[in-house]
């Protein structure tokens, strides 16, 4: 199941990226990496956000707000 939903979600991914003009595979594996690195990026500040939000004597500032 779990890998059924992965290689849609990457054949939807490619097809994204060849209908936007990226056909070398070298690139779009460049593309993904740096798609997958800014979800984590952004769901850790998520995190920290709502640490900082439930604890007085955590505090975080974020850098995407």
């Amino acid at each position: 199941m779990l890998h059924t939903q992965l290689t849609s979600q990457i054949n939807r991914l490619w097809e994204a990226f060849w209908s936007g003009g990226i056909s070398n595979p070298l690139t779009a594996i460049d593309q993904i990496s740096y798609l997958i690195f800014m979800k984590r990026i952004d769901e850790i500040d998520k995190q920290h956000r709502l640490k900082a939000k439930r604890l007085s004597s955590f505090q975080y500032d974020s850098m995407f707000e």
